[in-house]
């Protein structure tokens, strides 16, 4: 999902994405850490709206 999400903005952002390595968090020595943003509460708070990540990835560069 987060190579997923690289893959997303870096298309977004005219880069190659075949270039983008892909590592496992275990092969990198990354500690199991979730973090998660609850977006009902994040939407009460903003003032912008959040977007997900295919509808940002698919706006046009500003």
């Amino acid at each position: 999902m987060r190579a997923e999400l690289g893959c997303l903005l870096a298309e977004r952002g005219g880069l190659d994405v075949g270039a983008l390595p892909e590592a496992s968090k275990a092969s990198v020595g990354a500690m199991d850490t979730t973090v998660r943003l609850n977006s009902a509460k994040a939407n009460g708070v903003l003032a912008a709206k959040l977007r997900g990540a295919r509808e940002f990835a698919a706006s046009s560069v500003s």
